[in-house]
């Protein structure tokens, strides 16, 4: 990476200053993973939340991924780790970070 200086382009050493500087310092529930998008690397957080349903049937939220695709991370995460989520409502958002 590099960024617009008086001098002219710059090399960035650190881009992780850069692209989560305004991040705050371990928050709960949030992780930052860097995937690919073609062959693009690339930075994504990923903002995930269960919370006991209090209805008869769970409610999923997904924003910024498909809908499958949390319900077949949550098929893998209780097959998986042994974490039961089918009494639980979950919010999950994935915001691009560059």
């Amino acid at each position: 990476m590099f960024e617009m200086q008086g001098e002219g382009m710059n090399e960035i050493l650190n881009p992780s200053d850069v692209l989560i500087s305004e991040r705050s310092e371990n928050p709960a529930g949030s992780v930052i993973v860097s995937t690919m998008e073609g062959t693009r690397p690339i930075l994504v957080e990923l903002q995930a939340l269960t919370t006991q349903t209090i209805f008869g049937f769970p409610r999923r939220t997904a924003n910024g991924i498909d809908y499958n695709r949390l319900t077949l991370l949550m098929a893998v995460i209780e097959k998986r780790a042994g974490i039961p989520l089918s009494n639980q409502d979950a919010y999950l958002n994935v915001v691009r970070r560059n």
